[in-house]
């Protein structure tokens, strides 16, 4: 925050998030209030909604379809599917050494 802020706004930036943290009991809004509050309804749809696109145009596609996507270039469906699925193993095992 020192490198954001002026050295005398940091402290009372640092008050002003304590005092909003003290005064939230649930710390937001609950799941039935999500949909049903049309101050958070529209946000919540629209979250839900970015997390369905995510899904259908990442790497799930390349994984599903990757048998098809190697037997129309001509090679073994099954060796691309276990090519993606073992470069995937791969990632994930690098992403499990990095955090651990």
């Amino acid at each position: 925050m020192r490198r954001i802020y002026k050295p005398d706004a940091v402290q009372s930036r640092v008050l002003s998030i304590q005092v909003k943290n003290e005064g939230e009991e649930g710390g937001g809004p609950s799941m039935y209030e999500s949909f049903t509050d049309s101050a958070y309804r529209s946000a919540t749809i629209l979250g839900c909604m970015i997390m369905v696109l995510q899904q259908l145009s990442g790497i799930n596609v390349l994984i599903f379809y990757s048998a098809n996507i190697f037997e129309s270039i001509g090679k073994s469906g099954v060796v691309g599917a276990v090519i993606v699925n073992l470069s995937n193993l791969i990632g994930a095992l690098c992403g499990m050494l990095m955090l651990g």
